[in-house]
């Protein structure tokens, strides 16, 4: 019974430190280079006055329209017939 309350202490019981959450290690360069790019790319800006230009408001669409087809067999690797 001392042994099973010695063992019971040792694996439950005691002080055990606990261990942080977050890491505060050193960043990595490729990290740190992804971070700098990062933090570049939020300044960009794009100019869409493009959009307002009269010659973008002449083009037309080319799309080809799809024309629906019927379904095919459900299993094409069956005999013929079935």
């Amino acid at each position: 019974m001392l042994v099973l309350g010695l063992a019971a202490w040792y694996f439950f019981g005691g002080d055990t430190p606990e261990l942080p959450l977050t890491a505060s290690a050193p960043a990595l360069p490729a990290e740190q280079q992804f971070i700098d790019l990062a933090g570049r790319l939020g300044a960009i800006s794009f100019d869409t006055s493009i959009f307002d230009d009269p010659r973008f408001m002449l083009l037309t669409s080319i799309a080809t329209p799809i024309v629906p087809v019927s379904q095919g067999r459900e299993d094409p690797f069956a005999p013929l017939g079935v």
